[in-house]
């Protein structure tokens, strides 16, 4: 998205991630990242799609949940039940 400062950017991002505007699916998600963020030395060497995929917490409790049950599975602990 490109316009001169001042012209609604930022603003029209935030009410589309609110999901005042648009017709997005419920199923789909919004994410708006706010333009003054301060970066750690980890994150300045990583590409914006990959700090964004990083921001999704949902998405880090599930690939940690995958890497317990993983551990698990080796172990032969896991249950019939997946815990």
């Amino acid at each position: 998205l490109i316009g001169r400062n001042g012209m609604g950017k930022s603003t029209m991002l935030r009410a589309f991630a609110a999901r005042r505007v648009g017709d997005v699916p419920a199923q789909v998600s919004v994410h708006y990242v706010s333009q003054e963020v301060n970066l750690t030395e980890d994150q300045r060497n990583k590409t914006p799609v990959m700090c964004v995929v990083d921001a999704d917490i949902e998405r880090t409790l599930l690939k940690e949940e995958i890497a317990e049950l993983e551990v698990k599975a080796s172990e032969g602990t896991l249950d019939a039940a997946g815990s």
